[in-house]
């Protein structure tokens, strides 16, 4: 659900507060060493036959808020996921706790990093399952036959946030627990979506509210819906505008709701979209905190389940960074390209702006040919020519040999207008994509839009 730093209020949180150092022998279980308050467990695994997944003892500074992330993989055969929970020590301080898909290799696995930087939580990667952030609460409750897909060696990373408001240090560790089942005795595969807005304002004093569209990249069952603001949320309504109705809403947006929000449920067949029908999720605040909030001190975030979804589905700003929509019939699913990005082309503007990727098959670029997948970056800062960016492509066809542009927004012109004068450009050449093992390509922005 959250892929960006929530803050709290900063009355809440003492400025300066510097990061713990990482533990030397990262243990997944009670008793490690701890510098502070040793709140940590040990968890009994909840299911018979189950996985269950750790994360290493973390420290949480006194009076801060943190985020560690805790990168791993699954193990080497596919499976189907039916059923998550999440367990978690000094769970009154926790944010969320979240498994999230990785499709680099940025960190190897058993990395522990301090990822509460912006520049971290940006990295599109999204939730591998929707679980609850409360105490032993299981957020879904598939039907018989339901699963997320899990892929073998799908890397994931742990993302753990947590808000210590207390005086003490205080060390702190994670368990999820897995009912896991073959992949041949799953009947329909499931998947977690996120819409949500970055780009956004809210002035202090009165209601203010925000609006963004989503258009559903294919035919999908909607099995679960909720929504997501921070404290200052006030109402939050979800709209389907090809029925004209109102499928979700929050009236009175409660403070608690940031950690645990209402959640619709439906059976299989009782709520259906179609490729192209819109969700129009609205967000009003009443920011009482004195100063003009945005993206992440307070969010608007549409999320719950689809079927049939073999990965997670991504929506940022009315625009599809994953969208799962890509498999080849009988394929094992869409590869994720890692591009690194460099400029070579001097700046007309400040070299910074919002990425846009696009791969189309063959050597065509343009039109009428659709791109096959596509992806945004935003706030990338190519004005050096030894600055670089590391992008994620996803929902790249299997087996096709595709062409890879990419431009920067270097005059805030967005996306819908395409490349405009004076932004950078580049594009490679023929790229033929394979599953495995995890591709990188090198895209040099060389020229400027003339």
């Amino acid at each position: 659900m959250c892929r960006s730093l929530l803050l709290v209020s900063l009355s809440l949180i003492m400025a300066g507060c510097s990061a713990p150092s990482v533990p030397e022998q990262a243990s997944p279980y009670a008793g490690a060493d701890c510098e502070g308050l040793d709140l940590t467990e040990s968890y009994e695994p909840m299911f018979e036959g189950g996985l269950q997944l750790h994360s290493p003892v973390l420290q949480i500074p006194a009076r801060s808020e943190i985020l560690w992330c805790y990168f791993d993989r699954f193990e080497d055969s596919d499976f189907g996921v039916h059923d998550v929970i999440m367990r978690s020590s000094a769970e009154g301080l926790m944010h969320h706790a979240v498994l999230k898909r990785v499709d680099d290799d940025q960190y190897p696995d058993g990395t522990l990093i301090d990822c509460t930087a912006a520049e971290e939580q940006s990295i599109a990667r999204p939730p591998l399952f929707e679980i609850g952030q409360t105490e032993g609460l299981s957020w879904f409750n598939l039907p018989d036959g339901f699963a997320y897909k899990v892929e073998a060696n799908q890397r994931y990373a742990a993302d753990i946030h947590y808000i210590n408001l207390t005086d003490d240090d205080i060390c702190i560790n994670v368990a999820w627990d897995l009912e896991t089942l073959p992949s041949d005795e799953v009947e329909t595969f499931v998947g977690a979506f996120n819409l949500d807005i970055a780009e956004f304002e809210v002035p202090t004093g009165g209601l203010h509210t925000e609006s963004f569209d989503c258009a559903w990249p294919k035919d999908l069952g909607i099995l679960s819906l909720s929504g997501h603001m921070h404290f200052f949320g006030s109402h939050y309504s979800i709209d389907w505008l090809a029925m004209d109705e109102r499928v979700y809403e929050v009236d009175d947006w409660l403070p608690e709701y940031r950690f645990s929000s209402p959640i619709v449920e439906y059976a299989p067949g009782e709520f259906d979209v179609a490729e192209g029908d819109v969700f129009r999720s609205s967000c009003t605040w009443d920011n009482t905190s004195g100063n003009v909030l945005g993206y992440p001190q307070e969010m608007c975030t549409t999320y719950g389940i689809a079927y049939p979804l073999e990965e997670p589905l991504l929506c940022s700003n009315g625009e599809w960074v994953s969208t799962g929509a890509t498999f080849p019939e009988g394929g094992s699913g869409p590869a994720t390209v890692a591009i690194t990005l460099k400029s070579s082309a001097v700046p007309t503007g400040d070299g910074q702006g919002d990425v846009y990727v696009l791969a189309f098959e063959g050597p065509n670029t343009g039109p009428p040919n659709e791109p096959v997948a596509q992806s945004q970056t935003f706030n990338v800062n190519l004005a050096s020519p030894e600055s670089t960016a590391v992008i994620q492509l996803e929902g790249v066809p299997v087996e096709s040999d595709i062409t890879i542009i990419g431009y920067l927004d270097d005059d805030d012109s967005g996306w819908k207008n395409g490349p405009s004068p004076g932004d950078l450009f580049g594009q490679t050449d023929g790229i033929s994509v394979v599953k495995s093992p995890p591709m990188s390509v090198e895209l040099v922005l060389d020229s400027t839009i003339p």
